[in-house]
């Protein structure tokens, strides 16, 4: 997790820690929906590929 960019690491943490929706999330932080949804699924894939190695 240290190694994603902070506003990455932000939107996981709100998502699978604290069980935050997308659309909670978007509200929460002021940032567009589809932009909450993009940077879970980039960080995710970050996630994924240090896992892998």
């Amino acid at each position: 997790m240290a190694t994603l960019p902070e506003h990455w690491r932000q939107m996981v943490l709100l998502s699978y820690v604290e069980g935050y929706s997308h659309s909670e999330i978007a509200a929460r932080t002021d940032t567009p929906l589809g932009t909450v949804k993009s940077w879970i699924v980039r960080s995710l894939d970050a996630l994924k590929r240090c896992l892998e190695q």
